[in-house]
This record gives structure tokens, sequence and C-alpha cells, in this order.
């Protein structure tokens, strides 16, 4: 995610000259969720995991979580030293649960910025994953967004989706979605996006994600156009 410095926030590609990012913040990351949204994103690669924490949440050894951070502020330092701006989220301070009318999950630090935030021209537009633990990520980052804001950004949300099972499309990739799919809502990742100037590819592998391009292009109006593509599973 590239932002301009100091005036505002312009990108329209992945490879345009870097001026200003945002790198992940990993504490408190050691704690997560094999909840049903996990599940589908995940599944094939859960196998182990469910073995090895038949519970609900399973942890990540903290030696892990330390090695990356290392590593992530390693990467800054080197931006840093090339004349980039580095910026970071807020820290999560702690594991807490996470409680709404339909499920419950735990909070997740904002590792992966990319994943929820999508930057086309002058907006950030947040974007609604469908993981549940990561439902409050982007409240890390809000500080940020709202310097970004101040400074003439454009900010918007896409619609926040109430994540009940029943809004999940749990029909194989690659196969028609069921019939009833009116409780289906819009969830996707900007990740899913790849910004080529005013063409942006938008890969659809749910109906989550078919509801997400269609809610995108109306947001961005004429002036760009998403192209739907089923490339793989999630992020391209």
């Amino acid at each position: 995610m590239t932002i301009t410095s100091p005036a505002s926030v312009n990108s329209y590609t992945e490879w345009g000259p870097l001026q200003e990012v945002i790198l992940g913040s990993h504490y408190n990351t050691t704690v997560g969720d094999l909840d049903l949204s996990m599940e589908l994103l995940f599944h094939d690669n859960l196998v182990r995991a469910r073995r090895k924490h038949p519970g609900h949440h399973y942890t990540i050894k903290k030696q892990y979580i330390d090695e990356r951070e290392e590593d992530t502020a390693e990467l800054a330092a080197l931006l840093m030293a090339r004349g980039i701006i580095v910026r970071r989220p807020a820290p999560l301070s702690n594991v807490k649960n996470i409680v709404t009318p339909y499920w419950e999950s735990v909070t997740k630090a904002c590792d992966n910025p990319r994943d929820r935030t999508l930057i086309v021209g002058d907006r950030i537009i947040e974007t609604p994953c469908c993981v549940r633990t990561r439902y409050f990520e982007n409240d890390l980052l809000k500080p940020l967004f709202y310097e970004y804001f101040k400074r003439g950004a454009r900010w918007v949300s896409a619609p926040t989706p109430m994540m009940q099972d029943e809004s999940f499309d749990k029909t194989p990739i690659g196969t028609s979605p069921a019939e009833d799919d009116r409780r289906i809502e819009i969830m996707f990742d900007a990740a899913q996006c790849l910004r080529f100037g005013r063409d942006i590819l938008f890969n659809v592998s749910t109906q989550n994600h078919r509801l997400g391009a269609s809610w995108l292009q109306r947001e961005l109006g004429t002036q760009f156009r998403v192209h739907q593509v089923s490339i793989t599973d999630n992020h391209l």
C-alpha cells in the first residue's frame, strides 16, 4: 500500500515509486480462532491445526511472533535508509474477546494492512474481510487514516457484514451457489485486487466476493473499471 507524502493519498498501481508505506505490527498475534470463517478460508491448512488444537482457539509460539516483528523492523530500517517514510499501526495491547449478537471471537493485530485497506487514487477504502477475528483490526489503523483524511484523502468503508453463518457462500469453489443466497453478504479482501491505473483486477471465487466486486465498481463509478477474474481462491 503506497501513499504519497506529505499532502495526500495518491496511488493507482502496485509498482509506482514508493514514498510512504504502512508496515504491519505483529504484537499479540499469538491467539487465533478456528471458527467457521477461518474454516472456509483456510480449510486444507487447518487440518493439522485442528489436530493440535481441538478447541476453538489456537496459539502460535511467541518466538515466531517476535522473529516476525524483528524482520519487519529490519525492513522498516532498510526502507527508511532509502528515504521512504514508514508508518506502523497501533500495536494490539492485548487480545480481547469479541461478542456480537451472532458470534464470538478474539481480536487480532494489524499484521497485514494490505488485506483490509485498498488505496485507489486518493481514496482509502476499508474492506470487509471474511475472517471474524479481523472484525476490528482496522481500528488500529484509524489514527493514521484520520491524519490522511485531514490532509485531503477520501475515506470510505464497504458495508459492515453481520457475518452470521448464513452470510458465507459455502459452495465449493467453481460450483454454482445455492439457490437461496439472499443472506450472503459483501465480504472481500483488498488483497484480492491488483491495480493497473484505471483498471482493477478483482479475484472472485465466492458470491461474497462477487457482491464485493459489484459494490466496488459502483463506489468508484465510471472513472475506474473493475474486472472480475477467477484465478485463485482468495488473494491475487
